[in-house]
C-alpha cells in the first residue's frame, strides 16, 4: 500500500512541474519501523493536516490460521487543518510548528531512505 501511495504522490507532484505550475519538484521518501497512529501532512511549512487513525477489530490469515487483530483504518481518518497564516500566537500556528518539528525529528533520527522499486518521476 505504501509503495502505491508513494507512486501516486510522486506522479501527482511531477504533474505539477509538467504542467508548468511549479518550476521544480522533488520527492524523497523515508520509512521507519514504528506503527503510525495518525496521519500528518505538512505542506510548505505553512499548513498542517492531522487526523487520528481509528482502530477496528479485523481478522487476518497467517500460516493457515485466522487471527483476530486490531487494524488501523486510514481511510476513515478525519483531517483537521492548521495554518501559520492564523498569526504566530494562535493554536493553529503552534500546531503547524510542532508538527514540522516532530516530522523533522523522525526524518533525521529513525527514518531511513526508501528506494522504491520504480523511479520517482518528480
Amino acid at each position: 500500500m505504501m509503495v502505491g501511495f508513494t507512486r501516486n504522490i510522486a506522479n501527482t507532484v511531477g504533474e505539477l512541474q509538467h504542467l508548468g505550475l511549479v518550476q521544480e519538484t522533488k520527492v524523497s521518501v523515508r520509512v521507519h519501523g514504528g506503527t503510525q497512529l495518525f496521519k500528518l501532512y505538512v505542506i510548505n511549512q505553512a499548513d498542517a493536516f492531522f487526523g487520528y487513525y481509528p482502530i477496528r477489530p479485523n481478522k487476518v490469515s497467517a500460516g493457515g490460521e485466522v487471527i483476530d487483530i486490531y487494524a488501523l483504518v486510514g481511510a476513515d481518518a478525519a483531517l483537521f487543518h492548521y495554518s501559520i497564516n492564523e498569526r504566530d500566537a494562535t493554536a493553529g500556528a503552534q500546531q503547524v510548528e510542532q508538527a514540522r518539528l516532530w516530522f523533522e525529528s523522525v526524518w533525521a533520527t529513525i527514518g531511513r531512505d526508501f528506494a522504491p522499486p520504480w523511479r520517482l518521476r518528480a
